[in-house]
């Protein structure tokens, strides 16, 4: 492989558990030519001193400290920071396996048409973590441990690339942006809006990764969060729609989910279509409670006149193949907001 391909970016703020074991597992790559730009995002705890102790002992690493600006600054401000042809994402809480850059380059450089690709993961549970954080994220393991580049390319893949595993062009940088302003969803805005200027996504089908899971990362208190990860999701979905609608969406419809984010999802729709009519929940397992109208899902087979939208990601891939194989398209008929 070419030298000089690579640019591996890490945010860091209060870090300072997980982050020397993080750090590590780059510098042991046995893809060895990288630049490895490290930001402490006024981190109060250690991790700057962390960081500045590893610097020291190797030139690879750019080490930037100032003053707390947040994820998507930083992740904007270190790619602009790279003039190289590769930026891959590192977390500093989780840990690389040693081949994961040299397997997701020659990956990247033999197949010229994927612009941003993953890799695949195992869990890494800490003591003590929420039960309920762990049957999410296990739900989303599913689906990313499955995928590869030979699905259908589309805007509503569901979780399918976890963030921290990503490599991408610099490239698509600078045709479709940066990061936008989305503080919980960042990592889905982006992904979707490559999606939809008609990039190709993909990933490394070989367990690369090792995701740390715990009550206080960003993903654990921003999937129990409705005002969090939840509500920039669906909010950036119905937007998307609305567009395809010309604004107007004015049709009766039901929400696939009678959760917490089924709840979510008819709040946003109606605050953001107030024409539109709501006639119940679809949900295989859920009886109805509190008044809540549920249904199963052959009731859509006699309601054809009904619009659905999808708001559960655990029943995600089972609601769309039930809804194709009824003869319902995706954003005519039916559409994910999660």
């Amino acid at each position: 492989m070419c030298k000089e391909l690579v640019t591996v970016i890490m945010p860091v703020y209060n870090a300072e558990k997980y982050l020397a074991e993080a750090i590590e597992s780059i510098l042991v790559q046995t893809y060895s030519n990288f630049e490895f730009i490290i930001t402490n995002d006024g981190s109060t705890d250690s991790s700057e001193d962390i960081i500045k102790k590893y610097a020291a002992k190797d030139k690879r690493i750019r080490m930037v400290s100032r003053e707390n600006k947040g994820l998507v600054y930083t992740l904007n401000e270190q790619i602009n920071m790279s003039n190289r042809k590769y930026i891959v994402r590192m977390d500093a809480d989780d840990i690389s396996h040693k081949e994961r850059i040299y397997k997701q380059v020659h990956y990247m450089e033999n197949n010229q048409d994927i612009y941003l690709a993953g890799c695949y993961y195992d869990m890494l549970v800490e003591p003590g973590t929420d039960e309920e954080i762990v049957k999410c994220i296990k739900r989303v393991n599913k689906n990313v441990n499955k995928f590869n580049d030979k699905i259908p390319q589309h805007m509503f893949l569901g979780y399918v690339l976890i963030h921290p595993t990503w490599i991408f062009r610099k490239e698509l940088i600078e045709n479709i942006g940066g990061y936008g302003d989305y503080r919980h969803f960042e990592d889905g805005e982006f992904l979707f809006r490559t999606l939809a200027a008609g990039y190709r996504i993909g990933t490394v089908p070989e367990k690369l990764f090792q995701y740390r899971v715990y009550n206080s990362s960003k993903s654990g208190s921003d999937r129990l969060s409705n005002t969090g990860l939840k509500e920039d999701m669906i909010n950036y979905h119905i937007e998307y729609l609305a567009k395809n609608f010309q604004g107007k969406f004015d049709k009766k419809y039901l929400v696939w989910g009678a959760d917490i984010t089924g709840s979510l999802a008819v709040k946003k729709i109606q605050e953001r279509f107030p024409e539109a009519r709501f006639q119940g929940y679809i949900d295989s397992f859920a009886e109805p409670d509190n008044g809540k109208q549920i249904y199963k899902p052959d009731f859509i087979n006699n309601n054809e006149n009904y619009y659905v939208f999808i708001a559960t990601n655990g029943g995600l891939s089972y609601a769309v193949d039930y809804l194709e194989e009824i003869g319902r398209n995706k954003i005519k008929d039916y559409f994910s907001v999660v």
